[in-house]
């Protein structure tokens, strides 16, 4: 072989050699964009949240634009709700909203705002000023005086919210409730602290567990904080044998959206001996907010026979997650929907984490799923 054409295979393996680099660090920093945009749209986990600290809320509001933490109420007199959430002429799309999209064939896909601009605002001045200790009788007053009903369905919810934040509330081992490790059929991994269910709830398909996900890793596998639950889940699966078992949570895997928590869990269930026409998935949802939200509308639309609902979820995670559903359950009631479910009982997976929430983040998390709320199918006039 003649130097020149030595030089000229040279050059080309060089040209090739830096091609391939170029490409390597353009993928790796696609990845990195898209983990950061992730974590800057409030996609990964609210569990990262500290306890005591404040929440800053990034949802999109019903209207499309950013939602609001429950104190800007206050800096403009309680009418801090965007122009335009609320108002009973608009048509929303919230399959549009940052924490994902909703199932085409969803109850509430593309309908008016259940909520008037004025209650929008009434209603965020009264999460406020619950959640800083505040009185809020003549809030509430006037939102009864716009509607009785939203009215009364709120003021559950406040009181409701009481009910959750009493010591003891959440069922974990830490506060008296039995451990999964005591049943010798139902651990699967040795070491695993959770509560099971109370005794004497319904033994029948009224009640349904619900199993609140938790974020994957990047690659779609389980942490170890939703293997957790699982166990729990699975525990009183078994000491309830004809209940449903709901598992709520949508694709939070970074290198791979196609993968959900909801389907993970369904997964892990069955291959650890729970029924699989037992289990309900709802693999959609990306907060609390919207596994309530979304598990509701499954319930509601095809399991009319379910009244009663455990929560199982970590024990920092339970008093969310109960007011979370309870809520959306009054605000559905005061609506017209007829099923009559209520959070009757939870049990928790004794985390290692130092996660949890204070009255603040709470009432962010409550905010968000207000403005989540649509008109049902009864609140739309016949055309």
């Amino acid at each position: 072989m003649s130097m020149k054409k030595a030089v000229k295979i040279l050059i080309i393996l060089i040209i090739v050699l830096i091609a391939i680099v170029a490409a390597i660090i353009i993928i790796d920093n696609v990845i990195k964009n898209d983990s950061s945009a992730a974590e800057s749209t409030g996609q990964t986990a609210e569990a990262d949240i500290s306890e005591g600290q404040t929440m800053d809320i990034t949802a999109s509001s019903q209207d499309g634009g950013g939602a609001e933490n429950i104190h800007d109420a206050k800096a403009n007199d309680g009418s801090g709700t965007d122009e335009g959430a609320g108002n009973e002429q608009d048509t929303v799309d919230v399959s549009s909203a940052v924490y994902g999209e909703k199932p085409a064939d969803s109850l509430s896909s593309v309908y008016s705002t259940r909520f008037s601009t004025e209650q929008m605002s009434l209603i965020k001045e009264m999460i406020s000023e619950k959640a800083d200790g505040r009185d809020f009788e003549g809030t509430l007053q006037e939102l009864k005086s716009e509607n009785a009903k939203d009215g009364e369905a709120i003021e559950s919810i406040m009181d409701y919210w009481d009910t959750v934040k009493e010591d003891g509330f959440a069922n974990s081992v830490a506060n008296g409730g039995t451990g999964i490790s005591a049943m010798d059929d139902c651990p699967v991994n040795s070491g695993v602290e959770g509560a099971l269910l109370p005794e004497g709830l319904s033994d029948d398909d009224s009640l349904c567990i619900v199993g609140l996900g938790f974020e994957l890793n990047r690659d779609g596998t389980m942490k170890d904080e939703l293997l957790g639950r699982l166990e729990t889940i699975r525990a009183c699966a078994m000491q309830y044998p004809n209940a449903y078992v709901l598992v709520t949570g949508g694709p939070t895997a970074l290198l791979d959206r196609s993968i959900a928590e909801a389907d993970v869990m369904h997964d892990w269930l069955v291959e650890n001996g729970v029924d699989n026409e037992r289990i309900i998935v709802e693999n959609n949802s990306m907060t609390s907010a919207t596994n309530a939200l979304y598990s509701y509308e499954i319930l509601l639309n095809e399991y009319p026979q379910v009244s009663d609902i455990a929560i199982v979820t970590s024990d920092y995670h339970v008093a969310l997650g109960s007011l979370l559903f309870e809520a959306q359950f009054e605000m559905a009631r005061a609506a017209g929907d007829v099923t009559p479910l209520h959070v009757v009982t939870n049990a928790a997976y004794t985390s290692d984490g130092i996660y949890g929430f204070d009255w603040v983040s709470e009432g962010n998390w409550l905010w968000i799923l207000v403005q989540e709320q649509v008109a049902s199918e009864h609140d739309i006039p016949d055309e």
